[in-house]
């Protein structure tokens, strides 16, 4: 069964790894589990609103 959705701490913890790695967004995203936009959304929410831009959003997986 696939996660719906992610904590705080999850998708902080998805969008760092995708940061500081050389896997793509693809490869991320498959590794994840979670749609490649939900990542792209997840990383554009903290770069404007830090942490609480990650709690504020709900998103879930694609698949």
């Amino acid at each position: 069964m696939s996660k719906y959705s992610f904590s705080k701490e999850e998708k902080l913890e998805i969008i760092t790894f995708y940061h500081e790695s050389q896997f793509s967004l693809n490869e991320v995203a498959e590794l994840y589990k979670v749609h490649r936009n939900t990542i792209k959304d997840w990383q554009n929410n903290y770069w404007h609103f830090g942490e609480e831009g990650l709690k504020t959003l709900a998103k879930h997986i694609h698949f």
